[in-house]
This record gives C-alpha cells, structure tokens and sequence, in this order.
C-alpha cells in the first residue's frame, strides 16, 4: 500500500492526520491502478507499444526519429510511479513523479488540441479514441489527484492512528475513482447529448 509510513491502529486521537491518511492512500490507489492499467495496455505486446509510439508522432510534438525513446520514457516514468507510491516511505517521490508525468502530459494534449492536429489517444493501448478534450480533462484530473496526494503524504508525515475499516473504504474510493478515470471516454459517450457528431470510442490498435 501506498503511505506506508502512516501507521496501522485500531484506535487513535489524531482525527485530522487520520482523514488526510485516508486521503493519501485513495490518490495512490488511483495513480498505482491507473497506470498499471496504461502500461499493461501500451507494453503487453510490440504491436500495442508501436502503435503507442506512432500516436505520439501524430501530435506533431514528437517527431519520428524520438517516437520510441520517448514512448520508453513514459512508460518508464509511469512504472517508476507505481513502485514509488508501493515501496514503503517513498509515497511523496512516487506522487512527485506522478504529478509531473500527468502534467507533461495534459500539457501536450492541450498543445495538440489548439493547433487542431488531429491524433489519436493510445493512453490504455488497444482503447484508441481521437485525442479530444475529455482526454485533457482526465489528465488534468489525474494530474490534481497526484497533486492532493503529494500534500497529503506532506501533511500527515509524522505517523497517526489509521484505521483498518477507513483504509479499506478509502482503497475502495481509490479503486472506484481509478475505474472512472480508465473508462472516461465511455462516460463522456454515454453521456452525450443527442445528435452528436462524435461517435463512439474506437477500439481498433492504430495501423
């Protein structure tokens, strides 16, 4: 588990440190099963990863030359996060490198929206959709979840009573709130209004 520098009671007086505990250990759980998610998706297989690389060409931020280097990198930094948020006391690095990935990120979907370059986004691999403002809008969120965890690994640094039942709960919160992350194109879908124009996500692995 992520903040494992809080510890473990079934009882304590320090309600404050308690409730940012519990907040700390939901942002870990949806940044570590996240991207999990987005490496198992972009590295299970060459084809996935390529096609990974390729999309990266397509904003036009990335040239061709760089694509895999840079592809390696994201993935790397995304697998560097999960052990950091899952290796005992390294929480607040794991949050850091978290918050800057997301933000490297939204800056560069944002970058690919106001120049209209049309791309597709392969965050999850074969789950490709054209790159869109719900992607900014999810990053942006992982990008405040990293953020809020990093504050509160800060502030509930000196060790307070946490309880089992609130750290199953806020672990539940976490794993909710990473499952709506991960299928957020198919809410944004689900939810459009009649008569849009977009269509639903397309699940093809770009060619």
């Amino acid at each position: 588990m992520p903040l494992s520098n809080v510890v473990v009671e079934d009882s304590g007086s320090h309600r404050r440190e308690r409730t940012v505990g519990y907040v700390a250990i939901a942002c870990g759980v949806v940044q570590a099963v996240v991207f999990v998610a987005a490496v198992a998706g972009k590295a299970r297989d060459a084809e996935a990863f390529r096609a990974f690389a390729r999309s990266l060409v397509e904003t036009r931020l990335v040239t061709p030359r760089w694509r895999t280097g840079v592809a390696t990198g994201v993935i790397l930094a995304e697998v560097s996060a999960v052990l950091l948020l899952a290796t005992p006391g390294a929480a607040a690095p794991g949050f850091a490198v978290a918050a800057a990935l997301c933000a490297v990120l939204t800056g560069g979907v944002a970058a690919t929206l106001l120049r209209r370059v049309r791309a597709s986004c392969l965050c999850f691999g074969a789950r490709s959709s054209p790159m869109g403002w719900p992607h900014l809008v999810r990053n942006a969120l992982l990008t405040a979840v990293a953020v809020l965890g990093h504050a509160a690994v800060t502030v509930a640094a000196v060790p307070s009573a946490i309880r089992v039942e609130g750290a199953a709960v806020a672990v539940l919160a976490g794993l909710a709130g990473a499952l709506l992350l991960i299928r957020f194109d198919d809410l944004v879908h689900i939810f459009q209004p009649p008569g849009s124009p977009a269509g639903p996500p397309d699940r093809s692995v770009l060619r």
